[in-house]
């Protein structure tokens, strides 16, 4: 029976940015007891009130605890300021690999995002037991790009490399398609995915995406802009004997 890993990123949706501090770490508590592999937080945006909420959300966290960071030096220090006192901690260095994504929200050239990445994976090495990369909208990367992206990460010794669809646009057949061959490209890296839900489609997606080989899927106690972890994880245990694989979640506390 295979295990498949859970990242939980409620707390990286914009639906959490309204909740209170108190109400962050009750849901940081619930996560863990639900048993997700990896919770992850929002981007450090407010240096003295997001590095205080990862300093307590340290203390409840059992498994592995990360936060989102553009591949900047500084932005790496402030998420291992915020870590360190963690039990696992993981940054996840996330950056756009589609042609539009790379002009207007990475506003770099291919070329020099690649070199950006790399070196921003390896400063963080310096720093993390673990480091995650997340493509963003990478359905839509150009082929020899995205391989070579995807390469060069697991050269650099990322621990895990997502794929994150923007778009949600995708068959299930295509995108198992997709999945299987990105997976020859990761070497020991854990292949995770992220799964829009714009189409009521992340579900479905995410349970070909790990038929095909992905090792870790994102989800979310919302279930508005990626896959419902109460849906997913269900699902998966329902299904388990068909399916050979299962995630490390605790049915009843879930339910």
């Amino acid at each position: 029976m295979r295990k498949i890993l859970i990242t939980d990123v409620t707390l990286a949706s914009p639906e959490a940015q309204t909740m209170s501090f108190k109400e962050k770490t009750e849901a940081i508590k619930q996560l863990s007891k639900l048993n997700v592999d990896v919770i992850e937080t929002a981007p450090i945006t407010d240096k003295k009130a997001d590095v205080l909420f990862l300093h307590t959300a340290a203390a409840f966290v059992k498994n592995t605890l990360s936060t989102a960071v553009m591949p900047d030096k500084g932005e790496i220090d402030l998420a291992f300021e915020g870590l360190k006192n963690a039990k696992n901690p993981m940054v996840n260095i996330t950056v756009p690999v589609s042609v539009v994504g790379m002009e207007y929200i990475g506003k770099k050239k291919p070329k020099i995002m690649l070199e950006t990445l790399c070196e921003a994976v390896k400063y963080a090495k310096e720093k993390f037991p673990k480091v995650e990369v997340t493509l963003q909208d990478a359905t839509r990367a150009e082929e020899k790009f995205l391989s070579d992206v995807i390469m060069q990460c697991a050269e650099c010794k990322a621990d895990c490399i997502t794929l994150s669809d923007f778009t949600g646009q995708m068959l299930t057949g295509d995108y198992a398609e997709f999945v299987a061959g990105i997976k020859k490209l990761t070497g020991k890296a854990v292949l995770g995915i992220s799964c829009n839900n714009n189409y009521h489609m992340a579900n479905a997606l995410c349970v070909q995406g790990v038929a095909s080989g992905a090792d870790m899927v994102k989800a979310t106690v919302f279930g508005k802009e990626t896959v419902s972890l109460k849906t997913f994880a269900g699902y998966l245990q329902l299904q388990k004997s068909n399916l050979g694989f299962e995630t490390n979640i605790n049915a009843t506390v879930l339910e």
